[in-house]
């Protein structure tokens, strides 16, 4: 497949553009149901780029189903030129933190308690699909990144 022009959403900041190919792409669990539009379940997918001058490219979309409307869509883009690198940097990423609607952000109609229920739910399942989603990406890292060099 020959290069071609890619650009990758980035919530809150100008699209990423580059030359390169897609080399893999991965789904939480809660990504490949077929209802998952219309569900109240988070997931992620993480698409995976090579730069035609061989920088790793990583973008890692955030979801939820219309029953969980709370919740807003965010896409993030990583890239390094080390795949081992990359992967080290996508496990730092804690998925209540970074990807999570912030609390005081949830509908004010809410009452508190349900907002503080609402927001612990939805933290704890983007940490469980996200570590789904990076468990998928760490085999095929194993498998193709090469052994680690220990200095």
């Amino acid at each position: 497949m020959a290069p071609q022009e890619i650009t990758l959403d980035r919530t809150g900041d100008r699209p990423a553009t580059f030359r390169g190919e897609m080399v893999t792409s991965f789904k939480s669990g809660n990504a490949t149901a077929a209802d998952r539009e219309a569900s109240a379940k988070q997931w992620f997918v993480i698409d995976l780029y090579q730069t035609v001058s061989g920088t790793y490219v990583a973008h890692i979309q955030y979801r939820a189903g219309r029953k969980l409307g709370r919740e807003l869509p965010k896409n993030v883009v990583i890239s390094d030129k080390v795949l081992l690198s990359l992967f080290d940097t996508i496990k730092m990423i804690d998925a209540a933190a970074d990807f999570v609607t912030p609390r005081n952000a949830i509908s004010q109609r809410a009452e508190l308690a349900d907002a503080a229920r609402w927001h612990e739910t939805s933290c704890r399942y983007a940490r469980k699909e996200f570590t789904d989603v990076v468990n998928k990406l760490s085999h095929y890292v194993t498998k193709i990144g090469g052994a680690e060099e220990i200095l």
